[in-house]
């Protein structure tokens, strides 16, 4: 592990970990202009509802009643979600305004690491994301479950709207296609299906 002297691969790793908590941050924000958007079709005559989940987020579920006039189950899935979407908007924050960027990368056969006790990593340690008994030598994690954390709270706070929404908008769109199913296939289906394995298990070979 770590012969070759071309690091461009952990480069871009390290890069790839700046763009996923970037993409998280912004994920939110499409999720919030979602709900602003069907707000103001079920809700005419509210105030303009900030573009930001964070702005919103962060009033008191009073101002979230009163003032914006959010129904009971949707100011329960900003007060649900808050949490950690703070939490990882710290990490984003620091990497894209302080410079806190990911730490050394090491390439091994079965996956990137980085030392956990570096600067960047130490953000990570509320998500739990590495047990000691699947570290390597000199407390190495896998970046593995960096990513699949992020993906997955992502597809956790879609999901969690779309059951939220339809269960709080009188008279919601009709389907567009009734009885019909839609399924999407992409090469990446296969990891979307497999995040909790790569939370768990961490480290794998792709030549295996």
């Amino acid at each position: 592990a770590n012969e070759n002297h071309d690091h461009s691969d952990s480069f871009l790793a390290g890069t790839e970990i700046e763009y996923a908590f970037g993409n998280h941050r912004s994920f939110y924000d499409c999720l919030n202009n979602i709900i602003c958007t069907l707000h103001r079709i079920y809700q005419p005559g509210v105030p303009n509802l900030p573009d930001s989940f964070r702005k919103i987020a962060g009033k008191t579920e009073n101002h979230l009643e009163t003032v914006y006039k959010f129904p009971q189950p949707i100011i329960t899935y900003y007060k649900t979600r808050e949490e950690t979407f703070l939490k990882l908007r710290s990490i984003r924050d620091n990497i894209f305004h302080h410079g806190h960027s990911p730490d050394t990368l090491f390439k091994f056969d079965d996956g990137f690491a980085i030392a956990i006790d570096d600067q960047f990593a130490k953000q990570l340690g509320a998500l739990n994301l590495w047990s000691e008994d699947i570290l390597k030598p000199n407390r190495l994690g896998s970046v593995l479950p960096v990513f699949a954390y992020l993906v997955r709270d992502m597809l956790d706070a879609m999901n969690h709207l779309g059951e939220t929404v339809l269960g709080c908008f009188q008279n919601p769109p009709t389907q567009i296609a009734a009885g019909h199913q839609v399924f999407l296939r992409s090469p990446i289906s296969k990891h979307l299906v497999s995040l909790d394995r790569y939370l768990k298990e961490q480290w794998f070979n792709p030549r295996t």
